[in-house]
């Protein structure tokens, strides 16, 4: 439920208070956590979670966080920083070209 703003929390951690992309990585998964708390109770009081959708969804989820999280403490931090800043650069630009679509 980020919408992408957990992307821009890491970038100024690592900017403006020094700790490595790993580190902040983990800081902004506990603020993505609290927000996708609220927002599930949020939707869930409104009867609006199609849970046959949203159980595998979570589960498919939660196996490439775990895949994701170790593959990140295995690889360098210059290798997982090059590929940060290529995915969201990417994703940036898909961005701007469908802008108005």
């Amino acid at each position: 439920f980020s919408g992408g703003y957990t992307t821009v929390l890491t970038l100024f951690a690592v900017l403006f208070f020094g700790i490595t992309l790993i580190e902040a990585i983990a800081a902004t998964k506990l603020v993505n956590l609290a927000s996708s708390l609220a927002a599930t109770v949020v939707f869930a009081a409104n009867g609006a979670i199609d849970f046959q959708i949203a159980i595998p969804l979570s589960a498919a989820m939660m196996a490439g966080g775990f895949f994701g999280a170790h593959l990140a403490t295995r690889i360098s931090h210059q290798w997982l920083r090059r590929s940060m800043i290529i995915i969201v650069s990417g994703l940036a630009i898909l961005q701007v070209l469908s802008f108005g679509k």
